[in-house]
């Protein structure tokens, strides 16, 4: 899995943008919007998280980092690889309906303290 998409990857709103800021999380989609809060969410779930890099790679981007720059370079490697996590959610609504949503850290805290 590589960077998130912030999106709807399945279900209803499949498409629809994940759109985080002004202390609110949204679906997005043209002029539409769906809101999530406490009071349109009644459920939800993390399916799956994965890094977005290899451990390879990241070894290979630490070593050469480190190499080239010292323990700044070693830094700059590995706090780069971290922001790349994607996580897929499976939310339900509380009109029945349902969404698997991949969404990248940021979002993916957000959505947490506006669910909780």
């Amino acid at each position: 899995m590589g960077a998130a998409k912030n999106k709807v990857i399945a279900g209803d709103y499949s498409g629809w943008d994940v759109v985080a800021g002004h202390g609110k999380l949204h679906f997005m989609h043209r002029l539409k919007r769906v809101v999530l809060d406490r009071t349109t969410v009644t459920h939800y779930e993390a399916v799956d998280a994965r890094s977005g890099n290899s451990f390879w790679g990241s070894f290979l981007r630490g070593y050469v980092g480190n190499a080239v720059l010292g323990p700044a370079g070693l830094f700059a490697a590995t706090s780069s690889a971290a922001g790349k996590r994607a996580v897929l959610l499976s939310v339900e609504f509380a009109s029945g309906e349902r969404s698997l949503i991949e969404v990248d850290d940021g979002v993916y805290r957000k959505f947490l303290q506006v669910l909780f």
